[in-house]
């Protein structure tokens, strides 16, 4: 009874000396660094990011609001995510940008569209249709038809 009881007082201290805010970001130094200002305590801390899972982390930018744990004085805080409104209709982009450095590959059954950081674009598929209003070019060094 008395280890437990001293397991519940341990987490009661770790949990009373860990408070979780609402801030927003002022700056984001290169070394990743995130400062986050608190409006009511008047003051800017120095906070990691918690990455939940393997997809993209979001984007965070200075001015963004953000929910973030602080723990004692001189302790770096932690940015939990970004305050938003919630939507139930998925936002469409007006553009999509991938980027990698070595590869890209999209596919889809038998379909695949390849890109290399050499510059060489692979398409492979079944069947491939190429469709203009206007003119369909094809241009290269050379061409090889079959």
């Amino acid at each position: 009874m008395s280890a437990e009881i001293h397991r519940l007082a341990a987490a009661k201290q770790i949990l009373d000396t860990l408070r979780v805010s609402r801030g927003r970001i002022v700056a984001i130094d290169p070394d990743g660094t995130i400062l986050v200002e608190d409006g009511a305590r008047d003051c800017v801390l120095a906070c990691d990011f918690l990455r939940t899972s393997a997809g993209p982390a979001p984007r965070l930018s200075t001015g963004d609001e953000v929910i973030y744990i602080a723990g004692d004085s001189g302790e770096r805080g932690c940015v939990l995510g970004l305050v938003e409104r919630y939507s139930t209709v998925p936002e469409i982009p007006d553009n999509l940008h991938l980027e990698a450095n070595r590869r890209i590959e999209l596919r889809c059954g038998n379909g695949s569209v390849t890109m290399s950081n050499e510059g060489k674009i692979v398409v492979k598929g079944d069947r491939l249709v190429s469709r203009a209003r206007g003119v369909n070019k094809i241009k290269g060094a050379a061409v090889k038809i079959n």
